[in-house]
């Protein structure tokens, strides 16, 4: 019987980021931005049909939806492992790696806009009526997005000491019985949600603040639609890891190499203390 060994999981030739890497999700973030911009004028003009002053702007919405769509047509099929990211099995191991690369762009940008509110704060005494809003935003569409890429890398938390110690066949029926309550928990929040987020995306209905986000109109339909992505992608882990017996004794070699060159710096450390 031949046994398929996964000593980390992980592929051992590690890949360097490079702006190909950035240039679709650069793409899905531009028309994402764009179409939420725009929307209001798409919805009006759905529901109450266009007027002339609504027309460029539901035309707008309309191009930024077909090139958010095109971004993550081929940006699935273009998307590659970097660093020691586990590399995509099937379509949906690469879509769940392409979403998260819009994530790391987010973060960045979450960053930026966190720094130009404490310099306006406080070194100039003059802060934005918009800023906590937009990392809140951020932070939570980051997080979102980030599901299905951990579910997919096997990245979440789990207390698997008994998966470890039972046979094989046992642990597929755990893999199982955890992967049905994630279907449950998806289906279950869609059945609860699906009503409210659809009336607050048609409405798109704001925060109703100065800034006034449709933070409401985007985050809840994105709660539905990330929710059912990380189920499907626990599906698709089950099937994948099926007939892979994972080695539990092995070590990332490159953890061995850090371990190391963290122990020669703190002797480095420690000779030169005693010297003093």
């Amino acid at each position: 019987m031949k046994v398929e060994q996964e000593a980390t999981g992980k592929d051992s030739m590690s890949k360097k980021i490079s702006p190909k890497d950035a240039a679709w999700p650069v793409v899905f973030l531009s028309s994402l931005s764009v179409a939420i911009w725009k929307m209001p004028a798409l919805l009006s003009a759905i529901r109450d049909g266009a007027e002339s002053s609504a027309t460029i702007s539901a035309l707008t919405a309309s191009v930024a939806l077909i090139f958010l769509l095109v971004s993550i047509v081929i940006g699935t099929i273009t998307v590659r492992p970097i660093f020691d990211e586990i590399p995509p099995q099937n379509i949906f191991d690469r879509f769940s790696m392409f979403i998260s690369r819009p994530s790391l762009l987010l973060i960045v940008v979450l960053v930026a806009v966190m720094i130009y509110e404490v310099i306006l704060r406080y070194a100039f005494g003059a802060p934005t009526i918009w800023a906590n809003e937009m990392t809140v935003w951020l932070a939570a569409a980051i997080f979102l997005l980030s599901g299905p890429y951990v579910q997919q890398q096997r990245a979440h938390i789990s207390v698997d000491i008994v998966h470890q110690a039972v046979p094989r066949w046992l642990s597929r029926c755990f893999d199982i019985v955890s992967t049905a309550l994630l279907v449950l928990f998806a289906v279950a929040i869609v059945w609860g949600g699906y009503a409210e987020a659809m009336g607050k995306f048609v409405n798109w209905e704001t925060l109703g603040t100065i800034f006034d986000p449709p933070v409401p109109a985007t985050l809840k339909p994105l709660i539905l639609v990330m929710v059912v992505v990380t189920a499907i992608q626990g599906i698709a882990n089950l099937v994948s890891d099926w007939n892979k017996v994972v080695n539990h004794d092995a070590v990332d070699p490159s953890e061995i190499e850090g371990i190391k060159a963290s122990l020669a710096k703190y002797g480095m450390a420690e000779k030169g203390q005693s010297h003093v």
